[in-house]
């Protein structure tokens, strides 16, 4: 099934390699060449046939030039037979050696060179249910590089009798190298040619960069080879098999898979955005682009993200498109969909986004804390901080109010949703006697932040329970080797449940005996949650059982950490349970995966946040995932404290940049063009940087000095500028924490709370964050801005001067909110410890 045209999106088809049809063309007239040999067709012919044809054949020289003219047709069949299946595996592909002018592109070889390698290293990996680094595949069978001909005509003869009897190559690719005055200067021409039909195509590139304009040309070939073979039947690329791929759609999500790879998350997120704009209903895409945002921890992107999937996806899916339209009361309006009618991108998005849908859901802490920011301050409740404005000396300063302003935009688009099961959460969870009234309004409910937290693990409950219903056996979805196996769902019926019951017991109206038992009771042992674990885990063969049903088990193991009253027993039986489920995962999968999912693993799920305080956690890092520095404890939510670190570090590198900059011009040198062109643009860069002070929370304003700091490495000419997400450990109060702890057991007896080190964690990293963050509106007040009129009139080595003390002061106060540290003399300066359970 085809999908329709989008509208201004060119569709046209390929012309696709037949590898069967001439295959048995070849067969059928070897089978015939053989047949009019004399002894084997002439008794049948002189019975069955006319006497004007029996009488030629019976001429033994006319059969034979019949059968080898039949052999001769055969061969070219069979020829074309092997270069069919090569053109549709595909591969092997032949590049010749580009030509240029060497007086005016420098390094022929190094551009091939790249050309090649990204030609080779394409990404084609299908995205899986839980988020991991995008793998690179080696999409050709032979990337060769051949010369451009022979002037030896003994080889030149050898080489065509052998092109005669050996198939070399089904893809070949010329180039050449060329420049133009003005912007984007260097260009690369491409001829492309299928071997089958001699088919091909020729277009030119232009860029600023050699190494960009090759990348280009080999992101234009793959989207020019790729529908017309095999791989295009995989995702994301399913819909597009027989259909021309946009090379710009192609060259833009390739692009995010290597940001993915490399941990450069903003420029993942503001690719996939590119990519969609020219595929909008691509579902593995937005699928990407919200694992992104996961790892960035914009849960309610995320969510609202894997919400649009289901809900486009359901128009092929009759059940579910029904049950959606019952729940939001909208099932008058328009026919459902037709049955058994399949989407054209498989059935995998529909599994996968329902997956991470339930997941987000059942994960509720974080995303219940973002739903509260994103409230107007005045209906906020009084112990909840707004996130929105940052204490200062003198009061309240603005801070971050553009990414508040995001979430209550996602908070109103999702609220559309929820509201869906709010009546639901008020039948399930009305005390015993009490009168039917109406319940309180959705926006003064959700206005707390434990009653929202239980609510929304209430709609991940029951999305949980509908998503395991739906892919049994017995409901026709299922089908072998799709991403989430059926005893992966079953063990997140004891997930999801486990997370509703501490969710409830955060609510004192919960303990009453106004509500029945079921409600207040919590399965705390780990014997109990073990043995739940073990009947569904048995339902698939332990040689089957592969990384996602352990690591499942894991995630409820480690969830059950957050009861109140584990003792220290109970409390080590449940993360050294958790720990060998992990183990028994990653002996499940090969070591290349469980590398695609250490960033998740060890930073990302939010489900393993109290497991990562726990001596045994870190023990598992040191011995499946070695790393050279010495681990420590992770604090519950340690993806805030890698972003705080985060946001300085991208401000911190740019700065010694742009000091670099201005160092060069204060110096007696001639500066180059660019360099003065980038020296006008100070006052400009002020108002960036103090932008980026306020709103360094908004992906796009880190966007944005990101891109700010790969153009002043161009004009400065030194190594690329370095924005992937920094691993926990390096951080500096990470490095200071096994010090820090051991100073407070050594005062633990002159204070007056003393507190065990998986409660010292969370604080003392809570700390960090909260001190770094009350930094940026006195960073903010030591920008100074200028007005490009006299900046540009007065451009003299005092004002230079003025302008490096600045940036200096600047990169100073970075160094320090990097490497301060929240206690003083041994003793920490931390509030009184308690466990932090959400």
């Amino acid at each position: 099934m085809r999908r329709r045209r989008p509208a201004g999106l060119s569709m046209e088809r390929v012309a696709l390699p037949h590898p069967v049809f001439w295959g048995v063309l070849t067969a059928f007239l070897l089978a015939l060449a053989a047949a009019v040999v004399p002894g084997s067709l002439l008794g049948v012919l002189a019975t069955h046939s006319p006497q004007w044809l029996v009488t030629p054949l019976k001429d033994v020289t006319i059969t034979r030039a019949v059968a080898a003219f039949l052999l001769v047709i055969a061969l070219f069949s069979l020829r074309r037979t092997i270069l069919s299946r090569r053109a549709s595996r595909p591969g092997p592909i032949e590049i010749t050696s580009f030509d240029g002018d060497d007086k005016h592109v420098p390094g022929i070889d190094r551009i091939l060179g790249e050309f090649r390698m990204r030609l080779a290293e394409m990404s084609l990996s299908t995205p899986q249910s839980i988020p991991n680094e995008p793998q690179h595949d080696e999409i050709f069978d032979n990337v060769r590089t051949a010369v451009n001909g022979s002037t030896n005509w003994v080889a030149t003869a050898a080489g065509l009798l052998q092109a005669l009897f050996q198939v070399r190559y089904a893809y070949h690719v010329s180039g050449r190298l060329v420049t133009r005055e003005g912007d984007q200067p260097c260009g690369l021409t491409l001829h492309v040619v299928v071997a089958p039909g001699r088919s091909g195509r020729v277009t030119t590139f232009w860029d600023d960069d050699w190494m960009d304009v090759a990348q280009r040309g080999a992101h234009w070939v793959g989207a020019f080879i790729l529908p017309r073979t095999r791989l295009a039947r995989r995702a994301p690329w399913t819909a597009w098999y027989g259909l021309e791929i946009p090379s710009e759609l192609f060259h833009r999500t390739q692009l995010a898979r290597r940001f993915m790879s490399e941990k450069r998350y903003e420029e993942a997120i503001a690719e996939f955005g590119l990519a969609l704009k020219l595929d909008p209903q691509n579902p593995y895409l937005r699928i990407e682009l919200a694992q992104c945002q996961e790892q960035l921890g914009l849960y309610m992107d995320a969510l609202a993200g894997y919400a649009d999937c289901v809900a486009i996806e359901s128009w092929f899916d009759r059940r579910l498109w029904l049950r959606l339209r019952h729940l939001l009361d909208d099932d008058k309006s328009g026919h459902p969909p037709r049955m058994f009618r399949h989407s054209p991108n498989g059935r995998n998005a529909l599994l996968i986004a329902r997956y991470r849908l339930v997941a987000r859901l059942s994960s509720a802490s974080e995303l219940s804390d973002q739903w509260h920011r994103s409230l107007p301050p005045q209906t906020q409740p009084p112990d909840v901080d707004d996130g929105v404005a940052s204490r200062a000396p003198g009061g309240r300063l603005p801070h971050n109010e553009t990414r508040a302003a995001e979430r209550q935009a996602l908070r109103t688009r999702l609220s559309v949703w929820l509201k869906a099961y709010y009546q639901r959460y008020a039948d399930e969870f009305r005390p015993r006697g009490a009168a039917e009234k109406p319940p309180l309004p959705f926006e003064k409910f959700a206005a707390h932040p434990d009653h929202m937290r239980h609510f929304i693990h209430f709609v991940g409950v029951s999305e949980v329970m509908a998503l395991v219903d739906d892919y049994r056996w017995t409901a026709g979805r299922r089908r072998p080797r799709m991403p989430v196996s059926q005893v992966a769902l079953r063990i997140m019926e004891v997930w999801a449940p486990l997370q509703l019951s501490f969710a409830a017991s955060r609510l004192e109206i919960f303990r009453s005996k106004a509500f029945s038992e079921q409600h207040r009771r919590q399965v705390t042992k780990p014997g109990d949650i073990e043995r739940m674990l073990q009947w569904r885990l048995r339902r698939k063969p332990r040689w089957a059982s592969g990384w996602q049903e352990h690591y499942n088990a894991a995630c409820t193991l480690a969830v059950a950490l957050a009861a109140k009253d584990l003792d220290g027993n109970d409390q080590d039986q449940l993360a050294m349970r958790a720990v060998r489920h992990l183990e028994r995962a990653i002996s499940a999968t090969d070591s290349g995966s469980v590398g695609k999912f250490a960033q998740w693993l060890s930073t990302g799920d939010e489900d393993l946040r109290y497991l990562r305080s726990t001596e045994q956690f870190i023990d598992f890092l040191d011995r499946y995932l070695p790393n050279p520095q010495l681990r420590v404890r992770r604090p519950h939510r340690v993806l805030r404290l890698i972003m705080s670190r985060h946001t300085i570090l991208l401000l911190e590198r740019y700065v010694a940049l742009r000091i670099a900059l201005l160092e060069r011009s204060s110096k007696e040198v001639a500066c180059t063009a660019a360099e003065r062109e980038e020296l006008l643009r100070e006052p400009a860069i002020r108002k960036l940087i103090l932008r980026y002070a306020e709103e360094n929370r908004d992906w796009d304003t880190r966007l944005k000095l990101i891109r700010e700091a790969h153009r002043l490495t161009t004009v400065l000419g030194v190594r690329s500028f370095t924005a992937a997400l920094p691993p926990f450990q390096e951080d500096h109060a990470a490095q200071q924490f096994a010090r820090r702890w051991a100073a407070t057991e050594k005062h633990q007896n002159d204070r007056k709370h003393t507190c065990r080190v998986t409660d010292f964690v969370p604080l003392y990293f809570s700390n960090v964050v909260t001190w770094r963050d009350r930094r940026w509106p006195y960073l903010a007040q030591l920008l100074v801005t200028l007005d490009p009129a006299d900046w540009r009139r007065s451009l003299l080595a005092p004002d230079i001067a003025n302008a490096l003390l600045m940036w200096r002061r600047v990169q100073k106060e970075l160094t320090a909110m990097l490497e301060h540290d929240v206690t003083e003399g041994g003793r920490a300066e931390l509030e009184p410890c308690e466990p932090e359970l959400w």
